[in-house]
């Protein structure tokens, strides 16, 4: 899903979901056992939804950059039909031979007969901070962590502390401290 996220922008310049009359998604074997298995195509919860190939492409497809917000029941193709009808329109196969996480093309055909093939290059095309074959530096992941926690309203002293605990783990006398941290990190959600 990520490689295909990194050359989004392209992709959206040059269309627009509802000009889109079919897609096919091209990607190994493995690739294709992880995110496009039958429960992928019909997600009913964020835990579903994050690795659904389906639904992360069309989502992005329709809204451009998304967030954690993608995943809100509301955005799920149950209740929004507009990604429905697009993951309807998407085919998702492996290809016999490739090797190599990340490697995929997505070619899309419009209404008007247009036809485009995008290749994900093994996520690599384009350096970005999401790219999963660039390692992540402590900067990266501590950006990623503010913005989580900025997302589901941490309290910022909350958020410190965390940040704090983890990255000192070896000044940690009882690993159970930032394990409670996190315990009860902002306001979870009931399970």
């Amino acid at each position: 899903s990520q490689g295909v996220l990194n050359i989004m922008p392209e992709i959206r310049a040059w269309t627009r979901a509802d000009e889109i009359e079919a897609i096919q998604y091209d990607l190994t074997y493995g690739n294709w056992q992880e995110v496009g298995g039958n429960a992928k195509w019909d997600p009913r919860n964020h835990d579903t939804a994050d690795h659904s190939l389906p639904y992360v492409l069309c989502r992005n497809l329709i809204d451009g950059e998304r967030y954690l917000d993608a995943f809100e029941d509301s955005k799920l193709p149950y209740r929004d039909r507009q990604v429905k009808e697009l993951m309807d329109r998407l085919t998702v196969g492996p290809v016999k031979n490739w090797e190599g996480n990340g490697t995929a093309r997505l070619t899309i055909r419009k209404k008007n007969g247009e036809v485009r093939s995008f290749d994900t290059h093994g996520g690599v095309r384009h350096a970005t901070p999401n790219d999963y074959l660039r390692r992540m530096t402590d900067e990266d992941v501590t950006a990623k962590f503010v913005r989580a926690c900025a997302y589901r309203h941490v309290a910022d002293a909350q958020r410190d502390k965390a940040l704090d605990q983890w990255w000192n783990l070896r000044a940690i006398k009882d690993i159970a401290e930032p394990i409670r941290t996190l315990a009860k990190f902002g306001t979870p959600k009931p399970l």
